[in-house]
């Protein structure tokens, strides 16, 4: 019996092998290797047919590329079977689509049933959707093929095209000044500060608004100019003070614009062909901005007329109509009509408080514009803006119209510092701006690991009371590789005896001890910082604020006992000129003893009394702390004060009344008078006034 069968079986495919013969030879007109809907051959033997893949499946895609992956299945002689492989972008219709042409799924070859079958379609389309389907046979196609069914379709996409690498076109680290000979000009003079700056960074631009400036205190704008480019990038760290609060008002401050090959190198930024900007509005948190202006394309006999059907002679951010639909504005300004386009983040990202977001910390602000395009000479609102906030995408819109037809060669071309404030400071406020760049794209900062552990260096340090420590950090991975600078948040264990600044700087406050904690991310490390006594201050203002006959009141600035505390007072008075070792304690009034502080920096008063009227003295003191004639630990002498006693002060009454004037001698023509004198009421020796009679006397007629 198994030979009988295996001679039937041979019988069997002779006959399907002639049979297939006669339907190759009517098919040979057809231009495809294969059916448009392969026929199944029933064949009336006892052998299989031929297997329908129903697994067919994507299993990698690039630009121009995919990889099918299947279960080979029996070709209806136990074998595995061969395969055609077709294409078409979705949907896929199996006689018009395409066979594959190029890479290893041309001609699939047979392989073990049910093993894993995979090939590659090569010569694709980047970004776009592929049905792929295929069926499996046996024989010679448009000979002898016996056919399975067709395979379940599998569909995938393309990736896109990899974009060009950004080119940085600009960069600006603020570690010194020489900004003129970095291509800055029309102000080079800004300011830099090496006490605020992000890790990694030993300065910064500092932009410090007084109350009431519209500038900083380095003047106006900056500019540096770079290569033109159709779609631009900014970046940078930036750091708000903690009583930011920018114009107190829904506009301003300008920070950041960016200007275009149609304006010249000193125009604008507020009336130019285009400037667009980069900012935040703060409404009880910062909220980021990105706007344009393109005031020098406004039709200005045309204002209020909608042109954007008209001619392409107009300005794209509002006052001749509106193409894209967001919200514009059109005003007068210095006898002109400017416009104005802004687009604001949903909610403020920089926020008051302490924590994740906070103002006064470093963050990373990252900004981009793409020029729309222009077609049949007409501007298409296909523009974009985007805006990132430590890396989260809080502003994007792909449907801006930056410019119209009329500048179809436009590109930027510069970039401005311009921080301004029109209505004026409302406090006394600072920023702070670090590592900033430029490029014609986003540039792709590397996926920075977890910070793992933090170490702060020096790990220990002393400072005496009112002195500094700058301290370092060092971050690491899990795997103990060191890593570009991140934000870091610095804190003090005990802000009574030290303090740190947000770029690490510790400052000593009174004696004692205090961790100083540095935190990234989830990680922190620690260091020690003690704070050592000094001597006591040295007062430099004594003075007499006010005197009377017995007594003088003194004033003094009171100073820091070396601890940190308010020091206390010894203070002595010399009659004449005062010398230290010999001048006498105060004995009364409110400056005997140990006089205690109460505050350092308060102005401090105190009354010598039982002094003597009209008297010249001097006054002076010593600072110190702990206890006299004890364990004091002494500052240095103070200036000498001097005052002098007023005289006394008599209540004014009537003049004295002579009672005892008498004759005490007398010629042929004279005669000598005799009295006491008496006090004129006011305490000095009064005047007199003497008459004399012949006979009775009686004052009113006496001579």
């Amino acid at each position: 019996m198994p030979y009988l069968f295996k001679l039937s079986r041979r019988m069997a495919r002779t006959r399907a092998a002639l049979v297939l013969a006669a339907a190759a030879a009517a098919a040979c007109e057809s231009a495809d290797l294969l059916p448009s809907s392969p026929q199944k051959l029933e064949l009336a033997t006892t052998a299989g047919t031929v297997g329908t893949v129903s697994d067919l499946r994507v299993t990698a895609a690039s630009d121009t590329s995919l990889t099918i992956a299947f279960t080979a299945v029996d070709d209806s002689a136990g074998l595995g079977a061969t395969y055609e492989v077709r294409y078409a972008l979705s949907p896929i219709a199996w006689g018009s689509a395409l066979t594959v042409a190029r890479g290893t799924c041309v001609a699939p070859l047979g392989s073990a049933i049910e093993s894993t079958k995979s090939c590659t379609i090569l010569g694709l389309t980047p970004a776009k959707q592929y049905d792929v389907q295929l069926v499996a046979f046996s024989g010679t196609p448009n000979l002898n093929a016996v056919f399975g069914g067709l395979s379940n379709v599998a569909t995938a996409s393309t990736t896109a095209t990899p974009a060009a690498p950004a080119t940085v076109l600009l960069q600006e680290a603020f570690e010194d000044a020489s900004f003129t000979a970095r291509g800055w000009y029309d102000n080079t003079a800004l300011a830099i500060t090496t006490s605020q700056h992000i890790v990694g960074s030993t300065s910064a631009l500092e932009v410090h608004f007084p109350v009431g400036a519209t500038t900083p205190t380095w003047g106006g704008t900056a500019r540096r100019a770079f290569l033109g480019t159709e779609t631009v990038y900014l970046g940078y760290w930036v750091k708000y003070s903690s009583n930011w609060v920018g114009s107190g008002r829904a506009y301003h401050p300008h920070e950041f614009m960016l200007l275009t090959n149609e304006d010249a190198a000193y125009t604008g930024p507020s009336f130019t062909h285009l400037a667009t900007y980069v900012e935040e509005n703060y409404q009880n948190g910062g909220i980021p901005v990105l706007a344009m202006q393109d005031g020098a394309n406004i039709d200005q006999a045309q204002i209020g007329r909608d042109l954007t059907t008209i001619s392409e002679n107009r300005g794209a951010a509002g006052c001749n109509g509106n193409t894209d639909g967001y919200t514009t504005d059109c005003y007068q300004a210095s006898g002109v009509y400017v416009n104005a386009k802004t687009w604001k983040a949903v909610q403020p990202s920089f926020l008051p408080s302490s924590g994740t977001g906070y103002k006064g910390d470093w963050h990373f602000v990252e900004a981009y514009f793409k020029l729309n395009s222009i077609q049949n000479g007409k501007g298409v609102a296909d523009g974009i803006v985007r805006y990132w906030f430590d890396r989260q995408l809080v502003i994007e819109h792909t449907n801006v119209l930056l410019r119209t037809g009329a500048h179809p060669t436009m590109k930027f071309n510069q970039l401005l510092i311009g921080p301004y404030i029109g209505d004026g400071s409302p406090v006394d406020q600072t920023m702070w701006v670090d590592n900033l760049t430029v490029g014609d794209g986003r540039i792709e900062t590397p996926t920075v690991p977890s910070v793992a552990s933090v170490t702060v260096t020096p790990a220990s340090a002393s400072v005496p009371v009112g002195g500094t420590v700058g301290l370092g950090v060092t971050l690491k991975d899990v795997s103990d590789n060191i890593l570009p600078p991140q934000a870091v948040t610095w804190t003090s264990s005990n802000t009574a005896v030290a303090t740190v600044s947000g770029s690490g700087v510790a400052s000593g406050r009174s004696t004692g001890s205090a961790t100083i904690t540095a935190t990234s991310g989830e990680a922190r490390g620690t260091a020690t910082l003690t704070v050592t006594a000094i001597p006591p201050g040295t007062v430099g203002d004594l003075a007499v604020a006010a005197k009377t006959d017995t007594s003088v009141t003194l004033s003094f600035t009171e100073v820091n006992d070396g601890t940190g505390q308010p020091a206390s007072y010894d203070i002595r008075s010399a009659v004449g000129s005062l010398s230290w070792g010999s001048a006498s304690d105060i004995g009364r009034g409110t400056c005997t003893g140990a006089l205690a502080g109460t505050a350092i920096g308060a102005k401090r008063a105190c009354t010598v009394s039982g002094l003597v009227a009209g008297t010249d003295y001097q006054f002076q003191l010593i600072a110190f702390r702990g206890t006299l004639n004890v364990n004091a630990v002494f500052g240095a002498l103070s200036n000498v004060a001097a005052g002098t006693t007023a005289v006394a002060a008599v209540p004014a009454g009537p003049p004295g009344a002579v009672g005892d004037l008498a004759v005490a001698a007398k010629t042929d023509t004279s005669v000598t008078l005799s009295f006491t004198e008496v006090n004129d009421g006011t305490g000095q020796p009064a005047s007199y006034d003497i008459r004399s009679a012949v006979g009775s006397l009686s004052w009113g007629s006496a001579s």
